[in-house]
């Protein structure tokens, strides 16, 4: 399927800023240009997540895009289909069996999670993760003992 040239050298309309439906996804228009809806999905976690205090967005050492705070890592994005988070084992144990994540893809045994982007919905799910790991707390009661 041939997607339109929005506001690109060689023709076609220019098509603002917003979102349309072309065939089977979504697909938006940013700045004139048409974008894959997967574009869309990675742009709008990295700026929702790069926005909250003390997060640094910077490229992962698989690809993709690794969102931190100080030294810890809380989850990283590879293009807009795919997420994947570590969390403690309950934890990770929980999102499963909720449905609310998957086996990590490469790391089955350990506490990272995966969760596949495809929808819209997916994108706000992801963003809910990334959050619920942003503000879970970093340290375990025995070392906040020996912190006081």
């Amino acid at each position: 399927m041939e997607l339109p040239h929005a506001g690109c050298p060689k023709g076609g309309n220019n098509l603002g800023s917003g979102r349309f439906a072309i065939g089977p996804g979504l697909w938006w228009v940013v700045a004139g240009y048409v974008v894959g809806m997967k574009s869309a999905a990675a742009q709008r976690i990295r700026t929702e997540v790069s926005s909250w205090p003390n997060v640094t967005a910077k490229p992962h050492r698989f690809g993709g895009v690794e969102f931190s705070v100080g030294r810890r890592e809380i989850g990283h994005l590879h293009g807009g289909h795919l997420v994947d988070l570590p969390f403690p084992m309950k934890i990770h144990d929980e999102l499963i069996a909720a449905g609310r994540a998957q086996v990590h893809h490469v790391l089955p045994d350990s506490g990272w999670v995966s969760f596949p982007i495809k929808t819209e919905e997916d994108v706000n799910h992801a963003i809910e993760l990334l959050r619920l790991n942003y503000e879970r707390p970093w340290h375990t009661e025995h070392e906040s003992e020996h912190r006081e």
